[in-house]
């Protein structure tokens, strides 16, 4: 977490553009293979099981965020009361299985997250029937899930608009939480450092032009809610902002998909 995290908004938004290169998060890049040069990666981040959550409160905004987000997706689906098909592309230790089970008890969930080959490794022994992890997307995507879900992970995979529209193409209903759309002209790649102690940290990410994205998903999609992750927040390209959450379904969804 960074100083402008723990400031006020408007605070921090005055405040973090005046400090000096070598204190800023994000520095720009010329591509995405540029930025994995000049990152030292972050294998030394060690994913732990968090303790699931049994209620709703009190919750983080971008918490907050992602349970409104799969409320809207239910309510659009019709299938508050059944078993819904979640694909948690990114998903760590599936601390948003906990939390969105917890908010809909009267659904049943069946989670899988897709993560790297050894997380999925660590994450073995903490399965459970509702709860399941692997490091093969396409293959969890074949059984068309109710839901995609992606939390803090689209803006860092080198190709991310193939990944949205295989995302799109495959499941009923896609939430995007925590991605940085900005006020931009042009997809931008840049160096994220989270982290300069006791171990420095930093890896490539995408800032995504929000005119450029938003006009790629029209065709296709309609937004069922577009919602801030107030908990994320950056300065890059001379812009302090907040980032955002999508809901998205497709256009032709009543059409192409029956309700069951």
């Amino acid at each position: 977490m960074g100083l402008g995290d723990r400031l006020p908004f408007e605070l921090a938004r005055r405040i973090v553009p005046r400090l000096p290169g070598p204190m800023q998060r994000f520095s720009k890049s010329t591509s995405w293979e540029a930025a994995t040069d000049a990152s030292l990666g972050y294998d030394k981040i060690k994913i732990n099981p968090s303790q699931p959550v049994t209620s709703l409160g009190p919750l983080s905004g971008d918490q907050l965020g992602v349970v409104a987000a799969f409320g809207s997706a239910l309510v659009h689906l019709g299938i508050a009361h059944r078993s819904v098909r979640v694909v948690d592309f990114g998903g760590a230790e599936g601390r948003h299985a906990h939390l969105v089970a917890a908010a809909f008890p009267r659904a049943r969930f069946e989670w899988t997250v897709v993560e790297l080959s050894d997380v999925v490794e660590s994450m073995k022994d903490f399965e459970n029937p509702g709860l399941s992890f692997t490091d093969d997307l396409d293959q969890s995507l074949k059984a068309s899930p109710d839901i995609v879900f992606a939390s803090g992970a689209l803006n860092y995979v080198p190709e991310p608009l193939d990944l949205l529209n295989k995302m799109l193409d495959r499941s009923r209903v896609t939430v995007l939480s925590r991605i940085p759309l900005w006020p931009i002209s042009e997809h931008q790649v840049a160096v994220q450092r989270p982290q300069r102690r006791p171990i420095e940290i930093s890896y490539p990410t995408w800032f995504f032009s929000e005119a450029k994205l938003i006009s790629h998903l029209e065709p296709r999609t309609e937004i069922l809610l577009d919602f801030l992750c107030h908990n994320d927040r950056a300065f890059f390209a001379g812009h302090y902002g907040i980032y955002r959450g999508l809901v998205l379904t497709s256009r032709s969804f009543g059409e192409s998909i029956p309700r069951e």
